[in-house]
């Protein structure tokens, strides 16, 4: 239904015992309202209501489509749950007026005879030509125009905006806005999206900017390094290719090479040094030890002479004796 209402008559029905009109024109502008929210405190009629315009449409109210909670009804109103049963009145009655002046007027069943209760579809007592298509929208006619209990929950239960605006869009996007803004929403999700992957691709960028700023400084701190490494040690080294020093791992891999050639020099040198010096330690003690031996050897020299003459001395002695 694309027409606002601009007023509701009630009549004996449910809580309402006497004639109830209810305008939506507005007091300042004499409009008729766009939306209209209802709002009291328990008890005064808002319920009574939403049944009176859902079952003049629809011929039933959603709320009590169980069986069980009819049978509570009619036991409760004394088998009357359309009509008050306070009223004098033979029935109840709704009327509908739209900012044309159209009408929707329907009556409750007259309660006679075998009747267990007149929750029943009305007695239509006049609906205007203009408005009769509106019995084709019996069906989504309470999900575009009314939001009554349960739809009211489901609306205070959406936390998010989106939430709120996706219940309430059914109620007032006659022109589609609706779908603008789910095309809105989609596309900025996915700029969204794609505006985080780039910043993660710029964050990666940025970071491997850093690690090749960091690596450039220890390319030349490296190259520091082992200039002042063959300075001192006097060793041509072999690292001047520009291909070879942009690469950090390369040029590590060089310079620990040519540290271990160096030390494994270095350490050959030690030990020719330590060997020279325990040399050096022994040599007096070489020189007192030879010079030792040949006294001995000339003395031995000696002692073999004197021991050749005493063996001829004997053996003349042994000859003069025989």
């Amino acid at each position: 239904m694309n027409k606002r209402i601009k007023e509701i008559d009630i009549n004996a029905f449910r809580a309402y015992k006497d004639m109830q009109k209810f305008d939506f024109i507005h007091n300042s502008t004499g409009k008729v309202a766009d939306l209209v929210t209802i709002y009291a405190p328990n008890g005064y009629g808002k319920t009574s209501f939403f049944d009176a315009v859902e079952w003049a449409v629809t011929d039933k109210i959603g709320r009590l489509g169980s069986g069980s909670v009819i049978k509570e009804e009619l036991s409760e109103e004394k088998n009357y749950v359309l009509k008050n049963r306070d009223s004098n009145a033979d029935y109840g009655s709704v009327k509908i007026i739209d900012e044309d002046d159209n009408v929707i007027h329907v009556n409750t069943k007259k309660k006679t005879g075998r009747m267990k209760g007149d929750y029943k579809a009305g007695e239509i007592e006049r609906i205007s030509p203009e408005l009769q298509r509106i019995w084709g929208e019996k069906e989504t006619f309470c999900t575009t125009n009314l939001l009554a209990h349960d739809k009211i929950t489901t609306f205070l239960q959406s936390y998010t905006a989106e939430g709120k605006t996706s219940e309430l869009r059914v109620m007032w996007d006659e022109d589609n806005y609706s779908e603008i803004l789910d095309v809105i929403v989609t596309l900025y999700g996915e700029l969204d999206k794609k505006r985080k992957q780039l910043t993660s691709d710029i964050k990666k960028e940025e970071k491997e900017l850093r690690k090749y700023e960091y690596e450039n400084d220890q390319v030349q701190r490296i190259n520091k390094l082992i200039s002042n490494y063959a300075d001192i040690y006097g060793i041509e080294t072999v690292l001047n290719d520009a291909e070879l020093l942009s690469q950090v791992d390369n040029v590590l891999k060089e310079f620990y090479k040519l540290h271990e050639q160096t030390q494994r020099e270095k350490e050959k040198m030690e030990g020719e040094k330590r060997a020279n010096e325990l040399l050096m330690q022994g040599y007096s003690l070489f020189i007192d030890s030879r010079n030792t031996v040949q006294l001995k050897n000339e003395q031995k020299e000696k002692a073999e002479k004197a021991i050749v003459i005493w063996e001829k001395i004997e053996k003349d002695i042994q000859k003069e004796k025989k």
